[in-house]
């Protein structure tokens, strides 16, 4: 039983050692408490923060508001970087790799030695036939006030255009699963990968078996359905956003993430990157032309629509701006929608944050497939 206490412990320290994506915040109304806006700084000090929270709410009651639910995602995400005296420090990638073999190796040690252990006491064939989920199926707040309804989200999800009976989908917690049926049933592919949140996931739309996955500063892939996966790039911080596979050409793969645009050629073996260190919200192409590439960068506080011909060898930008910011608003996010039924009609989602804006800026659409932009 210690072994297998061993095994799932180790398996949990795994994931929290690969961050998920750094919560975004929410819009700051001008009476923003003081430790919340620390939490805007590049890196500061936990414990200060952490003190600056606990002095706050020690002169007044709680209130579980959007700075309390940032608060909560931001200690959840600083955790692993957390050193003694409060500093963030962000692993390098070489430390990254030597942690993920050292975990992979303690687990498939504690494994083996386990199953070991249980052949000589109970002969027993699969060691999780004796377990059964026992709840709780319903949790509350921490002070009990209320029924929470506190959950894992997913955050991307693919189906396989062939056969849409073929789903895979990444979770913020939880690892990435596989559904033949439609989603009725699932299987989890990732037990044995070191990962945190999945914010990208893409099916080769010639072979349902080849996958990839942004997760825990890595892309990784699948050649077998999900059986056994490879770390085809990392990068410290890296949180990929969206990965689109050439449908003509799958070995172009290119994907969109905070670290910049990646390009590879021959199926993710080796990467080019542009646009070095800006953000890449979204990449789609356009439908029935795979080497019409569009994209959204940000763009300080505004955002580019990025045009390539070429497969995404090569971008240029719109002719015209989706939107134009004022004051302090700027763009936070965004979505490329294409409409398969117009191949030139796409839409473009932008989410923001700045006075008056709470979140939202716009749904867009281009009629000249990005040329020009109308606001809908």
């Amino acid at each position: 039983m210690h072994k297998l206490i061993a095994t799932l412990v180790i398996a949990f320290v795994a994931v929290t050692l690969f961050a998920q994506q750094r919560p975004t915040p929410p819009h700051f109304e001008a009476d923003a408490p003081a430790w919340a806006r620390m939490l805007l700084e590049v890196s500061p000090n936990v414990r200060d923060v952490q003190a600056a929270y606990r002095e706050y709410h020690d002169e007044r009651p709680f209130q579980k508001n959007k700075y309390t639910q940032f608060y909560k995602r931001w200690m959840q995400w600083a955790r692993p970087f957390a050193q003694h005296n409060g500093t963030l420090v962000f692993p390098t990638n070489e430390s990254l790799l030597n942690q993920e073999r050292e975990l992979l190796e303690m687990r498939t040690t504690s494994t083996i030695n386990n199953h070991v252990i249980n052949n000589q006491q109970s002969n027993s064939n699969d060691r999780a036939a004796s377990w059964s989920f026992n709840g709780p199926k319903v949790h509350f707040f921490p002070d009990a006030s209320a029924q929470s309804v506190d959950h894992t989200n997913i955050y991307q999800f693919d189906i396989y255009a062939a056969d849409p009976n073929i789903l895979y989908a990444g979770g913020e917690a939880g690892g990435l699963w596989k559904t033949l049926d439609k989603g009725l049933n699932w299987t989890l592919l990732t037990a044995d990968v070191l990962h945190g949140a999945f914010g990208a996931v893409e099916i080769n739309p010639q072979n349902p078996d080849m996958v990839y996955a942004g997760t825990g500063g890595k892309l990784i892939k699948t050649s077998d359905g999900g059986a056994t996966w490879q770390t085809v790039y990392t990068e410290s911080n890296f949180w990929a956003q969206e990965i689109y596979v050439h449908e003509a050409t799958p070995d172009i793969v290119i994907c969109a993430s905070e670290k910049g645009l990646l390009r590879s050629t021959d199926g993710g073996a080796t990467w080019t990157k542009l646009w070095n260190g800006t953000n890449v919200w979204s990449i789609k192409s356009k439908p029935g032309d795979p080497n019409t590439v569009w994209a959204i960068r940000d763009n300080s506080n505004g955002a580019d629509f990025m045009i390539s011909t070429d497969g995404g060898g090569s971008f240029s930008p719109s002719t015209a701006a989706m939107w134009t910011p004022t004051g302090n608003r700027q763009v936070t996010g965004a979505i490329i929608a294409p409409c398969p039924s117009n191949p030139s009609k796409v839409y473009a989602y932008l989410s923001g944050e700045g006075d008056g804006l709470g979140g939202y800026i716009g749904v867009f659409k281009s009629t000249d497939s990005g040329a020009t932009w109308s606001n809908t």
